[in-house]
């Protein structure tokens, strides 16, 4: 690790209002003990970020720390495998960890990096601390560690674990199995935001169980409201939330292709409202809401991927037998042409697709 730069002070407005937060944040971590007093020769600021419950979350903004902060490889686990892995169930249970990463203990040696201001004063960490860059690499190691040789029944994305069986009898043997190693480890589980038993639960965006994955009812609100974007970085925010679901989208890439547009180099940081951008944003917002949901994939079964060109882009399609064998898709995939690639045969196209 190199030589960390001091954050310099910044009067900002907006933590002046939330300065109240900011205290009763800083009082109740010292009461059970997250944090302590510190005299740190540096210190990051603070930032609160509002939470979908409501709630904020304390965040430190680590940017400088982060910088001179050696990587930790360990791999995060792909999101679609872990949905389409307990898709197929019919038992789930969904577990949540409270405050997840502040049951990481921080290496004593390591904790005056942490320091941050606040209003009461300079505090660091006696836990590990969100926005930390190896916090998530650092988490996801220590739960798959936990979970080790409990793979094929239960899967983990950071704090949110699910326990998925065929059976009711399997499930309670898995959940006990799963809960017995949490304990060993001193772990705790926020009871209000668990299912237990449930044949549909809400998984990292999704609504999974039974064989059928769709995006989450309040993710899908919320794209249905989102304000018609007015500069670059709002397009951007629009195409980051709707692309999460790319894979219901039969042809995103290319309903997509008029909001993208907007964001390219040459475009002025300031959006005006287009016929063509207009559609675009009505579309994606239509597709979703009426688009088909997806089956979990089984791989007893054969697959059929259906492929598609034109001069606006490529698509494919896979799908397997579902109700009363009638093909069912499991996931779309799009992508918009270059210019250089709208040249093409349309048998050159659809290899582009391979």
């Amino acid at each position: 690790m190199g030589a960390i730069q001091h954050s310099k002070m910044w009067r900002l407005p907006i933590l002046l209002e939330m300065s109240v937060q900011i205290r009763n944040e800083v009082q109740e971590m010292l009461k059970v003990g997250i944090i302590t007093p510190s005299d740190s020769p540096r210190a990051a600021p603070v930032v609160l970020v509002d939470k979908p419950d409501g709630s904020i979350r304390f965040f430190v903004d680590y940017q400088k720390l982060n910088h001179v902060t050696k990587a930790n490889a360990y791999p995060m686990p792909l999101l679609d495998d872990l949905i389409e892995t307990i898709g197929r169930c019919h038992f789930i249970t969904f577990l949540d960890m409270i405050k997840g990463y502040y049951q990481v203990k921080m290496y004593p040696g390591d904790q005056e990096k942490t320091a941050f201001r606040s209003p009461l004063g300079l505090y660091e960490f006696k836990v590990m601390a969100f926005g930390l860059k190896n916090a998530p690499a650092t988490f996801q190691r220590l739960v798959d560690g936990i979970l080790h040789g409990l793979g094929e029944f239960t899967v983990a994305y950071l704090d949110d674990i699910a326990i998925f069986s065929q059976t009711w009898s399997e499930h309670k043997e898995h959940l006990e199995l799963v809960l017995q190693r949490i304990k060993e480890t001193g772990l705790t589980i926020k009871a209000s935001k668990c299912q237990i038993g449930d044949s549909e639960i809400k998984y990292l965006g999704h609504m999974v169980g039974g064989g059928i994955i769709k995006p989450s009812e309040t993710k899908v609100e919320a794209i249905t409201n989102w304000p018609i974007p007015t500069s670059k970085k709002k397009v951007r925010a629009f195409l980051g939330l709707a692309g999460f679901y790319r894979n219901f989208f039969p042809k995103f890439s290319e309903l997509a292709a008029p909001l993208t547009n907007l964001t390219r180099k040459k475009e002025p940081e300031s959006v005006e409202g287009t016929s063509a951008g207009q559609q675009s944003f009505d579309a994606l917002k239509n597709s979703l809401t009426t688009g088909p949901v997806l089956i979990a994939p089984n791989h007893d079964l054969e697959f059929t991927i259906f492929t598609d060109a034109s001069n606006a882009g490529i698509r494919a399609m896979l799908c397997q037998p579902g109700e009363e064998d009638n093909l069912h898709p499991i996931m779309y995939v799009s992508k918009k042409l270059l210019p250089r690639e709208k040249h093409l045969s349309t048998i050159e196209k659809d290899n582009e697709n391979q």
